[in-house]
């Protein structure tokens, strides 16, 4: 019994010495584990230090360089910005340079062109004034009027009524007439030239004229069977023939030639010449107006009765007859 006391208290010894050799032996090769764990930590940590403070070093650096960079970026890019304000102003500069050139150029250019189209049109207009004077020559006017202005100096004027409802011009000079339509419908013709030529003018039927005046240099004037507001005509040298016309007001004023009126109507008729013979014949009776006539060489005659130098008549009816020559005779007639 001893024995097995013995033998198991040997075998615990044993196995206590057996778990303290193991024990120690497992603290002998896990102290250094840990160790090398710790140490392996710790180098850990300061190689994480370590790369902190390079990669804190490096972001410094790379933040100082991109510092430097953006200085310079900062200096490149004001550089290029000058560079480009300047190349900008010089590019605007030279750009309003040649805009400036250009549209200079472009403005006598447009110039040069206004000018050949207005000598064109010029041309155009002639060549126009030309054609219609040749249409005009033809006999019909295509354009209408109410009231007359005609200039000429070396021109006879006859104007009558149409026998058709058109407005006709017949003209027999070589030279064009100017023709104008001007304010009023009023139909402005101008001759000029030392050719003796007749212009012809026909109205329809019926046309109520306004005013018509006459200005001519050496030629007649002739009327025929028109009515006008008003008629004025002066007439250098020249004869004037006014058959069944009706004018409610009338001015002639005659240097050398003759005055012939026939059937005439009229409100107020006045003659003034120097060396004319005046003839008057009213279509309406005498006794309804007022005349006033003289001569200073030459007699007056009303109905065939000589009544000297001078005639006045009062009728108070508000017409009015004035006829004045300086040289020559005077023939008043009219209804009884």
């Amino acid at each position: 019994m001893k024995k097995r006391l013995c033998v198991l208290l040997a075998a615990l010894g044993g196995s206590v010495l057996l778990l303290g050799a193991c024990s120690s032996v497992v603290d002998r090769f896990s102290r250094p584990e840990s160790v090398t764990e710790t140490s392996t930590e710790a180098e850990l940590r300061a190689s994480d230090s370590n790369a902190s403070s390079a990669a804190a070093e490096e972001s410094s650096e790379e933040s100082g360089a991109a510092e430097s960079e953006g200085a310079g970026s900062v200096e490149e890019s004001g550089s290029e910005s000058e560079t480009n304000a300047t190349g900008e102003a010089n590019a605007e500069g030279e750009t309003l340079a040649e805009g400036a050139a250009n549209a200079e150029g472009e403005t006598l250019a447009a110039a040069d062109a206004a000018a050949e189209t207005g000598a064109e049109t010029g041309a155009a207009e002639s060549t126009a004034a030309e054609t219609q004077a040749v249409a005009v020559n033809r006999g019909t006017l295509t354009r209408s009027f109410r009231s007359l202005t005609v200039e000429g100096d070396s021109l006879s004027l006859e104007l009558s009524e149409s026998i058709d409802r058109n407005f006709h011009l017949d003209y027999d000079g070589t030279a064009p007439l100017q023709l104008e339509d001007r304010e009023n419908e009023t139909l402005y013709v101008k001759e000029s030239g030392a050719e003796g030529k007749v212009l012809r003018i026909a109205v329809p039927r019926g046309t109520a004229l306004g005013q018509l005046n006459i200005q001519l240099g050496s030629g007649n004037l002739s009327l025929t069977g028109v009515s006008a507001e008003r008629l004025t005509a002066n007439l250098a040298l020249g004869d004037v023939s006014l058959q069944n016309v009706g004018a409610e007001r009338a001015l002639l004023t005659l240097s050398a030639g003759s005055l012939r009126a026939d059937a005439l109507r009229t409100t107020e008729f006045k003659a003034d010449a120097e060396l004319s013979n005046l003839s008057v014949t009213l279509a309406e009776p005498l006794a309804d107006f007022d005349i006033l006539s003289r001569t200073e060489l030459g007699s007056v005659y009303l109905n065939g009765a000589d009544s000297g130098t001078k005639l006045l008549q009062r009728a108070n009816s508000g017409k009015r007859l004035l006829l004045r020559s300086e040289l020559g005779e005077i023939t008043i007639n009219g209804l009884q």
